[in-house]
């Protein structure tokens, strides 16, 4: 419909052809006809396209692209919110489920047998409130906890996070291991202090000083062996 308004109110008149009867004349005027015309269509044109300019710079104002996206952005839009909802859904869970957890859920028993010399016991662990509390509040922001092992620089601390990891992963033989510390310790103290056995006179037995193991152990644990 546009196509043919245009068509009739803007399409010049083809080029006369010269006919062969035509005298010089007769063609020339027949040129200078078709070559008026044109050149009212053309001032029409021009005419037109003044009045209308005013009308084209508000429309323009006012026109509103459409924000198209191409498909593969859109598809990839849609995974990235779906996996947003997901993640957001994992953390309501984790956070709730967390919640719920008490320190004498996460009690730890260690067992340690020392057959040479006969000694055998448990030792049980369970974490006071303000430390367990910290440790679910990680557990139910993995994101803010990872962030805990970078500083304000944006630089990671590697060693913390490699030695807590280890320490998570191995607690059982961190703990055996300084239990057999602790007791070779104290073993050799006895020894070395111990004089004068069978002689029948008295003793007194001093008891041996704190080593840096049994202060590890009474900070963990609250007592020591």
């Amino acid at each position: 419909m546009i196509y043919d308004i245009i068509n009739e109110q803007y399409t010049k008149p083809e080029k006369p052809v010269r006919d062969s009867l035509d005298e010089d004349d007769e063609y020339n005027a027949k040129v200078a006809k078709w070559q008026s015309q044109c050149d009212q269509i053309d001032r029409k044109i021009i005419r037109e396209a003044k009045m209308a300019k005013p009308d084209l710079l508000k429309y323009k104002t006012e026109l509103v692209y459409p924000e198209i996206q191409k498909p593969d952005t859109v598809e990839a839009t849609k995974k990235a919110q779906q996996q947003e909802a997901e993640i957001a859904e994992m953390q309501k869970a984790d956070k709730e489920a967390y919640s719920k957890l008490s320190p004498q859920d996460v009690t730890m028993v260690f067992k340690f047998n020392d057959e040479a010399s006969k000694l055998a016991f448990d030792i049980s662990f369970v974490p006071d409130k303000e430390s367990f509390g910290k440790v679910v509040e990680n557990a139910s922001d993995l994101q803010k906890h990872l962030l805990s092992y970078y500083d304000k620089d944006g630089n990671p601390d590697r060693i913390r996070y490699a030695k807590d990891l280890y320490a998570g992963q191995n607690i059982e033989k961190i703990v055996t291991e300084a239990i057999v510390q602790a007791t070779n310790q104290t073993k050799a103290w006895f020894l070395k202090n111990q004089k004068n056995i069978g002689d029948g006179t008295q003793r007194n037995f001093v008891l041996p000083p704190t080593t840096d193991i049994d202060r590890l152990r009474q900070q963990v644990f609250g007592k020591t062996a």
